[in-house]
């Protein structure tokens, strides 16, 4: 999706961001360098090229929404991918420190 931004292939960034916000809800994140690298240049694309520019940006969100729309459908809480690394005594646990713990 990244590679796409830069060089302008629209369509394709805003097909690979809307699956990286489908896959995980930190995909959804493609939209900001999306809106950064649509907005350089922006008044002097054409009208089709500035529709592009604006999927780029919209669908990475609208991955995030749909996937968020499943995991509330289907397990009962929109939330849950925020969430699931909570800790059962209430505090957050980092990925890397669940490794170590691993290893130990």
């Amino acid at each position: 999706a990244f590679l796409c931004l830069r060089r302008g292939r629209w369509g394709w960034a805003a097909l690979l961001g809307r699956v990286a916000a489908r896959a995980r809800p930190s995909g959804g994140l493609v939209a900001i360098p999306a809106a950064i690298e649509a907005i350089q240049g922006l008044r002097s694309a054409p009208w089709g090229d500035r529709l592009g520019r604006l999927a780029s940006v919209a669908a990475p969100i609208a991955g995030l929404v749909g996937f968020l729309a499943w995991v509330g459908h289907r397990f009962g809480n929109w939330r849950l991918p925020f969430t699931v690394q909570d800790d059962l005594r209430g505090r957050l646990v980092l990925p890397p420190s669940r490794i170590v713990e691993g290893f130990g």
